[in-house]
């Protein structure tokens, strides 16, 4: 079994009235499969993620364009979870029980994928 310590930092000092400084830390288990892929996307929804060959796993995502963004969508093309702006990533836990797919805005922005599979 292997660890994997995620450690998310927002600081500002002029995102409110008062300066942000949050940081946090978890430690979790990692048991299962590591996967790392890049995937070019396309403006066609391309499933990257079958629900039936995971379990609970951690799920790191990041659009590596500098222009064009993509949709995550999940259940089915069209239906839209989060955008992923040029450049931003984001880090979730995912139960395995839906399917992910990836939709550009347009041309074929790469995204970079890591599933991190968990134990049950």
């Amino acid at each position: 079994m292997a660890t994997l310590t995620p450690t998310l930092t927002l600081t500002s000092s002029d995102a409110g009235a008062d300066a942000l400084s949050l940081s946090v830390t978890d430690s979790l288990s990692i048991a299962g499969d590591i996967i790392r892929k890049r995937i070019s996307t396309s403006d066609t929804s391309t499933k990257f993620f079958e629900a039936d060959d995971f379990n609970k796993c951690y799920v790191y995502l990041k659009n590596l364009d500098g222009t064009d963004s993509i949709d995550i969508e999940v259940a089915d093309a069209g239906n839209e979870f989060f955008h992923l702006a040029p450049g931003e990533f984001a880090f979730f836990p995912w139960d395995g029980t839906l399917d992910m797919f990836a939709d550009a805005s347009a041309n074929t922005p790469a995204l970079e994928i890591m599933i991190f599979e968990a134990t049950a």
